[in-house]
């Protein structure tokens, strides 16, 4: 293949690559981490002041793609919380959260069969989001495997502070 083409067909490959969507990792966090005070006076106020009841994180940074990999976190007074799967139909996993003096949240959630990862909060702006304190945490999922996942979805961290309804 003659040299000009070469770098015409490189070009094009990068041009292409370049030009897909991507989201990053978005286990990076961004933003101020908050502390366990903070944290708790935050939650407390929200819960209390929203119809729900519950203050909610959405996975995917806030998106809801309606399949079976979304989840849900509601966060309610007494330090109680909720995850729910969503797939043909929402499971919930109720149970309790612990928060430490450092702000990192930790789950028990009953009938979920594997251990929540532990979390770290962070605030940039009005933007409030949960990472895993392990960044190299992944996709967490509770009931039956094989979730639907799509490249054009954000990745399952953060979980991002959404209003609830």
């Amino acid at each position: 293949m003659p040299m000009k083409w070469t770098f015409s067909l490189l070009f094009l490959t990068l041009l292409v690559s370049c030009a897909a969507p991507r989201h990053g990792n978005s286990t990076e966090p961004i933003g101020t981490r908050m502390t366990g005070l903070e944290l708790t006076s935050w939650l407390e106020e929200r819960a209390a002041n929203a119809k729900s009841g519950f203050a909610q994180f959405v996975s995917r940074d806030g998106r809801l793609y309606n399949k079976d990999s979304d989840a849900a976190l509601h966060f309610k007074a007494d330090q109680r919380v909720e995850m729910e799967e969503f797939g043909y139909a929402p499971r919930l996993y109720p149970g309790t959260y612990t928060l430490d003096p450092s702000g990192i949240i930790s789950l028990n959630l009953k009938g979920f069969p594997t251990t929540w990862p532990d979390m770290l909060v962070y605030k940039d702006g009005a933007d409030i989001r949960l990472y895993p304190v392990d960044p190299k945490m992944a996709f967490v999922m509770g009931g039956p495997r094989g979730a639907n996942h799509s490249r054009k979805m954000h990745p399952f961290w953060p979980f991002r502070f959404v209003a609830a309804p």
